[in-house]
Order: structure tokens, then sequence, then C-alpha cells
């Protein structure tokens, strides 16, 4: 969301990647980057009907929200792209489990307020997935390469304005990693299979995961286990089960091989994990009650 602009039970932290501060020649010339902001809320929320006054981009990271945009219902979640666009009413709230919501929002002036389609369709949203990856990549160098930023914007609304177009053959590999991504979303509690992987495309197991590195950064397997301690981390935030069966409904060999994993994606153990979000939640709590109204 461009905003969380009402609360019920949440506390945000945001993180200002970009934001521009040039006047030179190319700084008049749309379209314009404004910023690039990282906002990561806990607990539950929702916000107020609001209207954007310039392009807002948001790209989920993590969580899930159910969004209203002209009247017109969307689901966000990991890798979604939203487009607001300039005067279009929106409203949202996040999604049980209430597991933290970590966005990257983009202020774009694209220097006309067209409203532009809200998602992109799935050929689309691998490159523009990929282009505001890159864009963010080039504007918190030094020396930012501001013409290949622009650059990189213009193809993202040509992209946004014919979400229909046909995909080239990047695109296509990029889609298949995502076909790869959704098919071990979906069986995360499961043993890891590299054959089942490569029968989706039709590949040999060298080259789905080859090809699966060369686009995500990561092994199929690395991406197995980090999608296995999200869930873990769904569960830590929003049930009341133990380690123990958190670990056998996730299909994990063992507690320590649980611990294990939780601990080295993440920095902390499963326990630490559920102890900081409980310390989140009762702060949340005591600032509710001393700003509550008297009577």
């Amino acid at each position: 969301m461009p905003a969380l602009c009402y609360t019920l039970d949440m506390s945000t932290s945001s993180r200002s990647i970009y934001c521009s501060d040039r006047k030179n020649v190319l700084s008049q010339i749309y379209p314009c980057l404004k910023s690039i902001i990282e906002y990561t809320s806990y607990g539950r929320w929702r916000t107020k009907i609001a209207r954007p006054i310039t392009h807002t981009v948001s790209y989920v990271q993590e969580g899930a929200a159910s969004l209203v945009i002209d009247k017109k219902r969307y689901r966000s979640l990991p890798e979604t792209i939203t487009i607001y666009s300039p005067g279009q009413k929106y409203h949202g709230a996040n999604e049980k489990p209430y597991v933290p919501y970590r966005i990257f929002s983009y202020v774009i002036d694209f220097g006309a307020d067209v409203i532009l389609p809200s998602r992109f369709s799935p050929e689309g949203g691998v490159r523009a997935r990929s282009i505001l990856d890159t864009v963010k990549a080039l504007a918190v160098r030094k020396e930012s390469n501001e013409l290949a930023v622009k650059n990189l914007l213009l193809e993202f609304f040509a992209l946004a304005a014919t979400p229909h177009a046909t995909a080239s053959q990047p695109d296509r590999n990029r889609i298949l990693c995502r076909r790869i991504q959704d098919h071990i979303d979906a069986h995360c509690s499961e043993p890891f299979s590299l054959s089942a992987l490569a029968e989706i495309g039709n590949l040999s197991t060298f080259r789905v995961s080859h090809l699966f590195k060369d686009i995500t950064g990561h092994s199929p397997r690395e991406y197995y286990h980090e999608r296995k301690i999200l869930a873990a981390k769904h569960l830590l935030a929003g049930t009341t089960m133990n380690i123990t069966e958190i670990a056998s409904e996730l299909g994990f060999a063992s507690v320590h091989h649980l611990s294990g994993l939780f601990t080295n994606i993440t920095g902390h153990s499963p326990v630490a994990y559920r102890a900081q979000l409980l310390k989140v939640a009762k702060r949340s709590s005591r600032s509710r009650l001393d700003n509550a109204p008297s009577v």
C-alpha cells in the first residue's frame, strides 16, 4: 500500500532507500523516480480510503493483504506488484495470520495522470519485477545512472499500458521459474524433488537447476528451504502450535532440523522469533491503552 493511514494493532518501520534531490537537466525530464521506501508493518492493520497524487508502485516482499482499488478487489502476496494511479480511491487490510507485511514503495512521476492497470499479466509481471529490482539497484549507487533509470521506467510504463504483450524468450524462462516457484510453494511441506521440478519445463535436472539459479540467484533447494521457513514463520505468528508440531506439519525430519535451518536463514531461533512477535504485540497493546480517551 502507498501509505498505512489507519491501524488496529500495528507498529510500522520505514527505511528510505532512495530520495531524489538532484537538480540537473535530466531531473526535469519525465519519467522521474521520486523515492523508494521500504515499509514493514507488524500486527493487524487496515487503511482509510485514500487517493495518491502521483503514481505509486507497491512491490510486496513478505506478508499478505486484501486491496480495493476503484471498487475492484485484489490480493497482494509476495512478489505482487500493484500500481496506484493518481486520483484512484483505494483501501485495504492485511490478512491472517498477520505476519510482518513488507513492501518496497516506488513513487514515480510519469508526467501525466493517466490511469494505468493496477496489475500486470503473468508475463508482464515477470519483466516488471526485474525492472523494479534493477531500478532499485541502480538508484542506491553513489553515482547512479539516471538515464538508465529513466529508460527502465519508460519500459515499465509501456509494459503497464500494454499488459498482454507477448513474452520474449528471457521472459518465458522467467515465467517457467515462476511456475517452479509456485510448485515449490504448494509442496513445501513435502520432500524436495529436483526431478519433479525438471518435469514442469520438460528439462534435465542440470538445466532446470542452472536456469533457476541464473534467474533468481538461488538454487531450487535454497528457495525450497526459504519457503519452508516462511511457512514456519506464519505458523509461529498465527497459531499456538509448538515447535515440534510445526516441524511435523511442515515435513521437517526433526525439531533440530527446523531450528537449525530457521536460525541459519533468519538469524534467530524459532523460539526467539515467536518471543519477538509477542513483544511487539504487547508493546502495541500498551500503546493503545496509553492513548485511550478518558471517560
